[in-house]
């Protein structure tokens, strides 16, 4: 009868694992391709929101600014054609003003101030001198004040409308001002000073909601140079009116009308989003900032997470193949372990096999039913079934043997299943690991002596699985 040696299903079953090990390294490769590319897309759509969000910011905060400007045009405009401006103009014109249009003068100056929120409004000529203020003057830097309102007001008169001036220091206060200069005629003007920390400052400041980095700036042009209005919150070292070269090249005008998007760094050197978007009718543009590690932060901690989930899959990848692994070793195993005892069992000769130990491991069915057994091991020690006068010398022997490594050979009396002793020449073979060191117990090839003729079988080759 011809029998299989096991081979071609070992392959078949190698093929199989690697072709399942290939496929699960494929998939985990294409988990993980998935999970960057969902990440890079999720990243661009992020920044592309935050961008959409810093436009619709500026848009909103540069319109506000534009109407602010206008109103406060708007009050001056209405106040050229107050009824007051006829005493504006003879007082400046007399140098005198009596009690009567004193009175009438700062009731004007009065109301503009309260409904405007004007920090001061003075009268001047077109030196600058005063003639008449809300505020007491003082002394102090008194030449430059007075320097700079004559320069509006002559400024006013030649335009013959009204004029709001630049951000600028006060010296009286050390704040910034500004200034809504009214043309009376061409005599002086009045000068309505602005506070830009009782509306300006606040409203660039406020944000749409919590963000760490989120900021909105005031800055204007001067050649090659930016002109900060504003203080930056996220770097203090850049003071009111600093100057920092620019270094990147400005779009049309129509870009910036319309808002100007861009990544670049921050003067902390930070990478940021930006959109500058200029302020209608004004040097000023309007810069809103976001630092790109805030923008990024959920997508980060999302990141982290897909890693998270992508390892654990990974992971229970690896499991399973190893599982899978085992489950083919071990029915590579259960096969081979019935092939060879199909082999064991088809032989004539008493075959068994013993640990080092001295317990059994195996017997095929010719020694189970000279001993009476249907069992494929023995439930007590082989040098049980030995001969008393026996036992000694063959169990000794048996063990120098294993000691020593080496093979073993003895003839003694074994009990049959009748009580009956039969005289046998037993051989056995000892196992060596694929290192070279002894690993596994001799392997005792048995076979009945009968009428005074002895039999003897070569033990077959031991299998890895038989190994103790």
């Amino acid at each position: 009868m011809k029998r299989s040696n096991g081979t071609a299903p070992a392959r078949g079953y190698t093929h199989s694992r690697f072709a399942l090990i290939v496929s699960l390294t494929f998939g985990s490769l294409a988990m993980i391709v998935a999970v960057w590319w969902y990440y890079k897309v999720q990243s661009g759509e992020t920044e592309d929101a935050t961008t959409r969000q810093l436009y619709a910011v500026a848009h909103g905060k540069t319109d506000q600014i534009a109407n602010w400007r206008h109103e406060r045009v708007g009050d001056g405009r209405v106040a050229m054609t107050s009824p007051v401006m006829r005493v504006l103009k003879r007082s400046l014109a007399s140098r005198v003003m009596n009690a009567d249009d004193r009175a009438d003068v700062l009731d004007l100056m009065t109301r503009m101030a309260s409904q405007g929120l004007y920090s001061d409004v003075t009268l001047v000529d077109l030196d600058g001198n005063v003639a008449l203020s809300l505020k007491e003057e003082t002394t102090e830097g008194a030449e430059f004040r007075k320097r700079s309102r004559g320069a509006l007001a002559r400024e006013a008169a030649k335009a013959s409308d009204v004029v709001l001036s630049d951000l600028h220091p006060d010296t009286r206060i050390g704040r910034p001002l500004m200034a809504l200069t009214v043309p009376v005629g061409d005599l002086g003007a009045l000068i309505l000073d602005i506070d830009p920390s009782v509306f300006l400052y606040p409203y660039l400041e406020s944000w749409p909601g919590s963000s760490r980095s989120a900021e909105t700036l005031l800055i204007r042009l001067e050649g090659n140079e930016l002109v900060y209005l504003s203080k930056m919150r996220t770097a203090p070292q850049i003071t009111l009116f600093a100057h920092r070269p620019v270094t990147l090249k400005a779009p049309s005008d129509e870009v910036l009308d319309s808002g100007w998007s861009l990544r670049a760094p921050d003067p902390r050197g930070v990478s940021s989003l930006w959109t500058i978007r200029r302020i209608a009718d004004s040097p000023w543009y309007l810069v809103c900032k976001m630092d790109i590690a805030e923008v990024d932060a959920p997508l980060r901690r999302l990141g982290w997470e897909m890693a998270l989930v992508t390892a654990l899959i990974g992971l229970a990848n690896a499991a399973g193949i190893g599982l899978i692994w085992r489950g083919q070793e071990s029915r590579i195993h259960h096969e081979r372990e019935a092939w060879y005892q199909a082999i064991a069992n088809d032989t004539p000769a008493y075959l068994w096999m013993a640990s080092a130990g001295e317990e059994n491991s195996f017997i095929n069915q010719p020694l189970g039913r000279f001993l009476g057994t249907d069992q494929q091991k023995l439930t007590k020690a082989w040098s049980d079934y030995v001969h008393p006068a026996d036992k000694g010398r063959t169990r000794t022997a048996f063990l120098d043997c294993l000691a020593a490594g080496r093979g073993y050979t003895s003839e003694f009396r074994i009990c049959r299943f009748d009580g009956a002793y039969r005289w046998v020449i037993a051989e056995a073979v000892p196992r060596f690991s694929p290192g070279v060191s002894f690993w596994a117990s001799p392997v005792p090839c048995s076979t009945s002596r009968t009428a005074g003729t002895p039999r003897i079988s070569s033990a077959p080759p031991t299998p890895h699985w038989l190994a103790s």
